[in-house]
């Protein structure tokens, strides 16, 4: 409420209401409280929104490409690259090696002035038969035909590069240094398939937190050879008396474990646990059908359970203890019965 003070002044003052209530008003504050957020949501989408338009504006078909290839052969391909976006883009093309990093499949693509070891590099074996349009409209497709060609010389083993797209949209966020999108089509070379290793080096069970359905399984291959490997398998999963109660998949999707590396692969196993299991994992892998085989045992109890059999212990623990000490009074009781009695 608006109200003149005695120095002739406008301003707002606490009037009580019809319950007696003398806070101030909330009105103002709370609109412009909601004003606040609102100018705040607003700049943070206007912040976020052309990163999310930026990542998706460019299309490559296919993404990978994995080749067993022989000394001395070429292997050619097409990539299609779509402009996704909602205005004109320009792009550069070019060959770069890339390393693997991390254990979720990850690629480090080197700068186009650094080559990977010869033992995986591949870019160098890499020709551009048909240079793509570099400006493209929204909704334009165009493609970019190349050939490998694999010395005679080569090194055995997978070797792999990239052909990198680079965008000419430049986003500069508050802050930070200048971000220009790039995408890649990874290639994968395999020369001389006789130099494949492997083995599942670890593997368990994931932290349940209490669950006991829809358990998650953990295994890390770790990948000894010079070739790329697949490997696909199963989890099997038997109850304390060896019935098999649940399966689970590993790497549907055939995921690619490169050279020299481990990689993670997440599996989950449908149904309702109670006590103790054991889980088989067996991978196939290699073009000789190698196979890696490991086993977890593990307890499963819903914490409904786990606080029933902490009760009953405790329970049993008090009866043990009240049932010794009634024993050990009556003894006690007869021995000065009997010393009396002297």
């Amino acid at each position: 409420m608006t109200k003149t003070n005695k120095n002739g002044k406008n301003g707002i003052y606490a009037v009580p209401n019809e319950m007696g209530d003398s806070s101030p008003p909330k009105a103002d504050w709370n609109g412009n409280y909601v004003l606040k957020i609102l100018f705040v949501v607003f700049v943070i989408f206007a912040i976020i929104r052309p990163v999310f338009a930026a990542n998706s504006a460019l299309q490559l078909s296919p993404f990978l490409i994995e080749q067993d290839l022989h000394r001395g052969q070429n292997f050619s391909q097409d990539i299609t690259v779509t402009n996704a976006g909602e205005s004109p883009k320009f792009l550069t093309l070019s060959l770069n090696d890339f390393l693997p990093a991390g254990t979720d499949g990850e690629t480090q693509i080197l700068p186009v002035d650094r080559t990977a070891p010869s033992q995986t590099s591949l870019a160098r074996w890499i020709i551009i038969d048909q240079q793509p349009k570099y400006n493209l409209e929204p909704g334009e497709s165009t493609q970019v035909k190349f050939t490998i060609h694999v010395p005679v010389d080569a090194e055995a083993g997978a070797h792999y590069g990239a052909l990198l797209f680079t965008l000419d949209d430049q986003i500069v966020l508050p802050g930070q240094s200048l971000v220009r999108q790039q995408v890649a089509t990874l290639v994968i070379v395999d020369i001389d398939r006789s130099f494949e290793r492997g083995n599942i080096s670890s593997f368990g069970l994931a932290d349940v937190g209490g669950r006991t359905s829809n358990l998650q399984f953990l295994m890390t291959f770790h990948n000894s050879g010079l070739n790329s490997l697949k490997p696909k398998g199963e989890i099997a999963i038997k109850n304390i008396f060896g019935r098999e109660v649940a399966n689970a998949y590993i790497n549907r999707d055939a995921n690619t474990v490169l050279p020299a590396t481990d990689r993670i692969f997440a599996s989950k196993a449908q149904g309702n646990f109670w006590g103790r299991y054991t889980a088989v994992a067996t991978v196939t892998f290699g073009s000789n059908k190698l196979q890696s085989r490991a086993t977890a045992v593990f307890w499963i109890f819903p914490p409904v359970v786990t606080i029933l059999w902490g009760v009953l212990y405790l329970i049993v623990i008090v009866v043990v203890i009240t049932l010794s000490v009634r024993r050990y009074n009556a003894w006690l009781r007869s021995k000065i019965k009997i010393s009396s009695g002297k």
